[in-house]
């Protein structure tokens, strides 16, 4: 028991004390965050539990992969630093946060190691090439991966040579020179310069223009036939609702960004009996909202794919309108008097 304990440690301690125990420099460590679709669970705030190891575990063997085969012996290893839910604007629900340390070898010069850009597309790149958004049964968020801390130093500030590095030689030339010394206060105690700067640096123009983006929402809802309702699912609080509505975005998200690039939101709103029924809402910006049956046929191609839940291709709702195989059969309350309309005239008639 005592050795699981020890290598989950490994996992959460940062590497600044215990990675490097040769003389010398600290080894560098990117810490790169992500947003896996796991619902968040107060176990992983502790890394002796079993949920915390089993987790870090799987990350870990990702990074790993991906960030071996992309930097060689440049890379040494990665761990999970710590797990918090995840609090990304668009996502809505309650799924987990990772941080995790890439340590590149100590001796490394920094003129040597990858860039933050490097680092961080390496693994964006590979969440965002893999089916479903899956590696090794990691289920990522696209998007979401973040350089949280870097050991590659900031770009300098820019210099001020000319105001703090002046030479002795210079300034006791200047102080010398009675020609220098009349004609600079003069330009310096000049009140006219002095009452138009300030003028024209505290102009606030064009800076309190905040652009919002419009948006459309629509509804879309589904039945999963045959799957068991559980009046938990009623609780959008509950496990069961979390882990259901994880399971939903996880599958179901990926495929619509990948349709539809003006997707900015989707949540999974509620549940209801019968077997079980999903509603959605998915968010889209009004430059381009898709129609009922482009929105539909996304949901028809998941039924031939998707084996975590069903979808019965009859029931699918959009906007409250039923949408199946392509063909909307939502016929409104107007269009049906007035088809019996014709059909008492066109009698009559004959």
């Amino acid at each position: 028991m005592s050795s699981t304990h020890n290598q989950t440690t490994a996992y959460q301690t940062i590497p600044a004390t215990n990675a490097t125990t040769t003389n010398g420099p600290p080894a560098p460590v990117f810490y790169v965050g992500v947003v896996v679709y796991e619902p968040f669970d107060e176990d992983l705030k502790d890394y002796n539990t079993q949920k915390f190891e089993d987790l870090a575990k799987r990350i870990v063997a990702v990074y790993d992969m991906l960030y071996r085969k992309a930097f060689g012996a440049l890379f040494v290893r990665s761990y999970v630093i710590s797990f918090r839910v995840s609090v990304t604007s668009r996502i809505r629900m309650n799924v987990t946060e990772v941080e995790v340390g890439v340590e590149f070898n100590q001796t490394t010069p920094l003129a040597e190691l990858p860039r933050n850009e490097e680092v961080q597309k390496t693994l964006s790149d590979a969440i965002d090439s893999s089916y479903n958004h899956t590696i090794m049964d990691v289920p990522f968020s696209p998007g979401s991966v973040q350089i949280i801390r870097t050991p590659l130093p900031t770009t300098p500030p820019t210099t001020n040579s000319t105001d703090t590095t002046i030479s002795p030689n210079s300034t006791a030339t200047t102080a010398v020179n009675p020609t220098t010394n009349t004609t600079t206060p003069s330009t310096a105690v000049n009140p006219t310069t002095n009452t138009t700067t300030p003028s024209t640096t505290v102009k606030p123009t064009t800076k309190t223009t905040p652009t919002v983006e419009a948006t459309v929402t629509r509804k879309v809802t589904f039945r999963s036939l045959g799957e068991t309702f559980t009046t938990d699912l009623l609780n959008p609080s509950s496990a069961a609702f979390k882990n259901r509505a994880a399971l939903l975005k996880s599958n179901l998200e990926p495929l619509f960004q990948r349709t539809f690039s003006t997707l900015r939101d989707f949540t999974v709103i509620s549940f209801s009996n019968g077997s079980i029924i999903n509603n959605m809402d998915l968010k889209f910006s009004a430059a381009f909202v898709p129609s009922n049956i482009q929105i539909s046929e996304v949901l028809l191609k998941a039924a031939l794919i998707v084996t975590d839940f069903n979808i019965e291709t009859a029931s699918i709702l959009v906007d409250d309108i039923q949408v199946s195989s392509g063909v909307s059969h939502n016929i409104s309350l107007i269009t049906a008097l007035s088809l019996v309309l014709l059909s008492w005239l066109l009698s009559n008639q004959q």
